[in-house]
């Protein structure tokens, strides 16, 4: 296989060199943030859930991309918390203007944007609001649209961004807050036992970054603008493979979808080819068995194949996988855990392919992009 490379007389070069640098050191500094995030996080959800219901018939977990993977990957803390309440995470715009109508009037309806200027997630509280449903907004920005919104729960996320690049950091620590929420909600034995699993969150993420950084940045260099990179994973991880694909489509343009392992079986297994490039999720949960048996097969069809395991589940895939990412930490975060080499591999394709921050190096794209986000109009009936 050919790929070109910066610095080797390709002339590929990334539109936003600078922007890119960011990204990658938001990458890096993920666990150092997580560290000085996690207390400060704390207080302000235990300030933030009084007054609201300490069981409610039904949680929304509502919002647009890293925000949304975010909420996703914290629902199962939510659902172990509450057994007697059904919790979803549901995109913003299928909740103002589907979920909302048959949404018991009780419920609580939890939003979260970092920027608290997306239009949708603004909709999806007004729109909760005139159901007489409970209302928490969650934004690093005090001062945004959202912030102002006359929410029961206002919890601000002191979040210090790096720069205009699209999300790492501001994934997890959105992932977390949405968990000290619920932690703060239900106190007990259990809520202190995920708070400790949040503890060790930000080790295993510097962890994860020393040990894969290199391999990942290695399965980057092999890919070419011909490579469909297809993501895959099952249950929470789900949420760690959305991540992916958007932070590949971001920042490189390079064709990328994600699905579900058994549903990729059944629908995209017609497609794929050895122009691929797989990212397995592989958790060390129910779903290894089925997991593993996916590998031989993608093997069989000749995929540039990546794994993201456990330690304990590496070995499993030897001889099937071309890289295996090896990542711990406890299973209450293991999303966010997961999402480091899938994050570094999005990183690394982008400095390998080229492209621009969000598609702006396009005209069209650097107009519309945010005016489509920010200035939709807000529709409440």
């Amino acid at each position: 296989m050919t790929v070109a490379m910066p610095g080797e007389g390709s002339g590929i070069v990334h539109h936003d060199p600078e922007l890119l640098r960011l990204f990658g050191e938001d990458i890096r500094r993920q666990g150092a943030v997580m560290a000085e995030q996690v207390p400060l996080l704390r207080q302000a959800a235990e300030t933030a859930v009084r007054g609201l219901p300490p069981r409610p018939e039904r949680v929304y977990l509502i919002g647009c991309g890293d925000s949304l993977d975010g909420a996703m990957a914290s629902r199962p803390l939510w659902e172990r918390l509450l057994p007697d309440t059904a919790v979803e995470a549901v995109p913003a715009m299928t909740f103002s203007s589907y979920a909302v109508d048959t949404a018991p009037p009780g419920s609580l309806v939890v939003a979260l944007s970092q920027s608290g200027k997306v239009t949708r997630v603004i909709e999806g509280v007004r729109a909760a609001r005139a159901r007489g449903m409970v209302t928490m907004a969650v934004t690093a920005r005090a001062d945004s649209p959202l912030a102002a919104e006359p929410v029961d729960s206002l919890m601000v996320v002191p979040f210090p961004k790096l720069g205009p690049i699209p999300g790492t950091t501001s994934f997890t620590v959105g992932s977390i807050a949405l968990s000290e929420v619920a932690c703060a909600l239900v106190p007990g034995n259990r809520s202190d036992e995920f708070r400790s699993a949040i503890d060790e969150t930000p080790a295993s993420i510097d962890g994860a970054v020393d040990a894969v950084w290199e391999a990942a940045m290695s399965q980057a260099a092999r890919a070419t603008r011909a490579t469909t990179l297809l993501a895959l994973a099952a249950g929470p991880t789900l949420a760690a493979a959305r991540h992916l694909v958007r932070k590949v489509l971001e920042i490189s343009q390079l064709t990328a979808i994600w699905q579900e392992t058994e549903e990729y079986a059944h629908d995209e297994y017609s497609l794929v080819s050895d122009s691929f490039m797989v990212v397995l999720f592989a958790p060390g949960d129910r779903s290894i068995t089925r997991t593993i048996e996916i590998s031989h097969y993608l093997h069989r069809l000749g995929v540039d194949l990546g794994v993201i395991t456990t330690p304990g589940h590496a070995r499993s895939f030897s001889g099937v996988a071309d890289s295996v990412y090896a990542t711990g930490g406890p299973a209450a975060t293991a999303p966010l855990v997961d999402s480091v080499p899938a994050q570094i591999l999005a990183f690394g394709l982008a400095e390998n392919l080229g492209g621009s921050m969000y598609g702006m190096g396009e005209t069209v794209h650097r107009i519309d992009g945010d005016p489509q986000i920010y200035e939709s109009a807000i529709v409440v009936e």
